[in-house]
């Protein structure tokens, strides 16, 4: 009786087989009659020229709305913000120093923001606030000042 049975699943089985292989024999032929791709040089050329104009304008673009010269809070066209460094309870103190730098481009920085500068312009021995003003022009001009005040 288990013969039987492994018999008649080994038939079903090859049966199975049998078909498979004459359906991968079918697509082989249909596979074998298509003809081979046509590359029209003309076209691929016009596409390649749209896509890469489409590429560089992309990369302007990304370039000139991610400020090139500017970290923090920015704006595309113009930036105008302060922000505190450090927020805590202190109230402002009687005496300001303020350090300014630049950066022209993101290729050229100059100047000292440190709050130890702002500190000694402003003669202050004890820091109470500290502040960043930031002012950009298109990201492409941007003049970053650090604002101290303590006593």
């Amino acid at each position: 009786l288990f013969y039987f049975v492994g018999f008649i699943k080994y038939q079903k089985f090859r049966k199975n087989i049998e078909k498979i292989d004459i359906f991968l024999t079918n697509l082989q032929k249909h596979i074998d009659k298509s003809p081979p791709p046509v590359y029209n040089a003309a076209a691929l050329n016009n596409w390649e020229k749209c896509c890469m104009k489409k590429i560089v304008l992309l990369i302007l673009f990304a370039a000139s709305i991610s400020g090139c010269a500017a970290t923090g809070m920015n704006g595309w066209l113009y930036t105008g913000v302060t922000e505190p460094v450090n927020a805590t309870n202190a109230a402002q103190g009687s005496k300001k120093g303020e350090a300014s730098c630049i950066n022209v481009l993101g290729i050229v920085a100059a100047g000292n923001c440190s709050i130890d500068e702002a500190a000694r312009q402003g003669g202050i021995k004890a820091i109470k606030t500290v502040d960043k003003k930031r002012s950009s022009v298109l990201g492409l001009y941007v003049k970053e000042t650090t604002i101290v005040t303590g006593e």
